[in-house]
C-alpha cells in the first residue's frame, strides 16, 4: 500500500464478498483505489492546502504518572507546537493521440515544519535543567502518473506510477 492523495483518486472500490479470481486468494475483502486518467480533453488544476497550530484550539490536559511520585496520578497540559504545513500540488490530464491515447500527472508536496518549546514548565519536571527550542522539518513529495492506451477494439491497457517518499531533519524531544 501506498498513500495516495485524494485528489488524484477517481474511484475507490470496496468489495466485501463474491469477487473475481483477479484477487487471488484474498479472504475478507479487497479495497481498490483507481486514480484519475486523461480523455480526449486537456484538464489539469492546482491547489493549495495549509494547516497550522493557529487555526485549532488549546490542549486538553490528560493523566500521567506523577513525575516526582510514581504511586500519585496528575493531570498535566502539555503546549502546543508550533507547526505549519504546506500542501501545494498541480494535476494535468489529456490526450497524446485523441481516441487512442491519454494521460495524467499529478504532484503535491506536503512541507511541514514543527517547532517544540522545552523548559521546566513544558516538561512537566521541576527538576529538568533542559531548555531548548527544537525544529524538526518534513518533506513528503507525492507523485502519480499513468497512460491509457485504446489498442484495439477490445484491448486497453494502462501503466501507472504512483509513489510517495518523505524527509525528516530533526527530532522533537519527548
Amino acid at each position: 500500500g501506498k498513500n495516495v492523495i485524494a485528489d488524484f483518486v477517481e474511484e475507490v472500490q470496496v468489495k466485501s464478498s463474491g469477487y473475481t479470481a483477479e484477487y487471488g486468494g484474498a479472504t475478507g475483502g479487497v479495497i481498490n483505489v483507481v486514480t484519475k486518467s486523461g480523455s480526449n480533453n486537456l484538464r489539469g488544476n492546482a491547489l493549495f492546502n495549509w494547516m497550522s497550530d493557529s487555526l485549532e484550539s488549546s490542549n486538553r490536559p490528560v493523566l500521567r504518572r506523577g513525575v516526582l511520585d510514581n504511586s500519585k496520578a496528575e493531570y498535566q497540559t502539555y503546549p502546543e507546537d508550533s507547526y505549519n504545513r504546506f500542501e501545494p500540488g498541480v494535476a494535468l490530464g489529456g490526450p497524446l493521440m485523441k481516441d487512442k491515447m491519454w494521460f495524467f500527472g499529478a504532484y503535491q508536496p506536503a512541507l511541514t515544519t514543527t517547532t517544540r518549546s522545552v523548559d521546566k514548565q513544558t516538561s512537566g519536571n521541576p527538576n529538568s535543567s533542559i531548555w531548548s527550542d527544537v525544529e524538526s522539518k518534513e518533506n513528503t513529495q507525492y507523485i502519480s502518473a499513468n497512460t491509457t492506451a485504446q489498442i484495439g477494439n477490445n484491448n486497453r491497457t494502462r501503466v501507472s506510477y504512483n509513489n510517495s517518499w518523505n524527509r525528516t531533519q530533526g527530532r522533537l524531544p519527548a
